[in-house]
């Protein structure tokens, strides 16, 4: 297959014009009746000798030679102009699974953002391949990336986010709290809601989840509750998980029972996140979702095969220039 079939046209025309050229000027000389080189008498003898016949011949086939790399040049200069390529169809299916890290970096969560983040970074290389998100909450949500299928950059964002919760470094956690104070309250409806509204291309059927990190301690100025928060992801079709601080003994029992009420009612549920292991279960949970795959028409590629025309230029050249030394000689 060529790409520039369009350039065969041009070479015909081009190749005619010259052609015509050629025999119109070798006309116009005849009629002019000029002579075509200088006249020499007696030369029989010379061409009778057997070097000059030697030397004719040798001559003779420089001169095919040295005209046959022409031709061969011309012919590959047109093969590469009118780009060779190969033509295939590639089938490209692949699993579409979003998840949107969700953290809740209020002072009462500052022990378990680090324990939560280095098990998410396992987590995404676990994931490699699907779309991947984070949020981070406290007084007002600000989302650190959005939904990509980067696995690389996934993979940075989450172990950066390990070291600056880990370390901690405040500056990491600038703009979630309100009047820039950490003695704001957490809006834990607010931040999930944040989340929930990460998700794109709805009419799509996909995979979808929520991983919130929060001991659920919300203040009541919130614009959304929990509930409705859940209530928008059940409707979208999102199933949140939650993990929260429960070995410590500091959650409250309403604040719990809330969470595993609304986790429920999405098909997720609350894991401690004291440990990784529970992030491990999650992750097994997810993965056992019904995988969705996003069927795509085959796609049409055209690689370009310019290789053999361009080793056939290439030798054409070596052989016209040494015919032509050797003629020189």
């Amino acid at each position: 297959a060529v790409i520039y079939g369009w350039m065969l046209w041009v070479w015909g025309v081009a190749l005619l014009v010259g052609v015509t050229a050629y025999f119109l000027l070798r006309r116009l000389r005849r009629h002019r009746g000029k002579p075509s080189g200088l006249a020499v008498a007696n030369t029989a003898l010379l061409t009778r000798l057997p070097q000059y016949r030697k030397s004719l011949r040798r001559h003779r086939r420089l001169v095919a030679l040295m005209g046959v790399a022409a031709l061969l040049l011309l012919a590959s200069g047109v093969g590469m102009s009118v780009r060779p390529a190969a033509t295939s169809r590639v089938e490209s299916d692949r699993q579409n699974r979003d998840i949107e890290f969700c953290l809740d970096v209020s002072g009462s969560m500052k022990e378990s953002d680090a324990k939560i983040t280095k098990a998410l970074v396992a987590l995404a290389d676990q994931l490699r391949g699907q779309r991947v998100g984070l949020t981070i909450f406290s007084a007002d949500a600000v989302v650190k990336f959005p939904l990509t299928d980067d696995a690389s950059y996934v993979g940075a964002q989450l172990e950066n986010a390990y070291h600056k919760l880990a370390a901690p470094d405040v500056n990491y956690s600038a703009g979630t709290f309100a009047n820039s104070t950490f003695n704001a309250g957490t809006y834990v409806g607010d931040g999930l809601m944040t989340c929930v509204r990460q998700f794109d291309q709805l009419s799509q059927h996909r995979a979808r989840s929520i991983l919130i990190a929060t001991d659920n301690a919300t203040d009541k100025a919130e614009t959304y509750t929990v509930s409705q928060a859940a209530a928008e992801a059940q409707h979208k079709g999102i199933r949140i998980y939650a993990f929260m601080p429960l070995e410590n003994g500091v959650i409250d029992p309403q604040d719990l029972t809330q969470m595993r009420s609304v986790t429920a009612s999405t098909g997720g549920d609350v894991y401690s996140s004291d440990a990784s292991s529970s992030v491990t279960a999650a992750t097994q949970h997810i993965l056992k979702q019904e995988a969705t795959r996003l069927k795509t028409p085959p796609v049409l590629t055209r690689t370009d095969r310019p290789l053999i025309p361009f080793i056939v230029a290439l030798l054409a050249v070596v052989a016209l220039f040494l015919a032509v030394w050797r003629v020189e000689r």
